[in-house]
């Protein structure tokens, strides 16, 4: 299983991904695994919370392509993704 190999080659217990994870494609989506709620959202950022932590996604052309009650798909052109407000130069 692909997040099982992820966990094993961090040294982390699986259920540590089990509140969040992300993975970013080629700078051109973001696939975000946990519940989240959408805090801030235009085409250049996406902020997305969860009881204890945020996402902030940075990009050109964002547009949340899917998302259900533990996932969200990101597509654009992805600059970043950080936990934490950054200033892209």
């Amino acid at each position: 299983m692909f997040f099982e190999e992820i966990s094993n080659s961090f040294g982390l217990d699986i259920k540590a991904l089990k509140e969040f994870s992300f993975l970013n494609v080629a700078n051109s989506g973001v696939a975000v695994f946990g519940k989240y709620d959408i805090v801030f959202y235009n085409t250049t950022k996406i902020i997305l919370k969860s009881k204890q932590n945020y996402i902030y996604i940075y990009g050109q052309n964002l547009s949340i392509k899917s998302m259900n009650n533990t996932s969200f798909c990101v597509v654009g052109k992805i600059f970043c993704t950080s936990d934490r407000e950054v200033t892209l130069c």
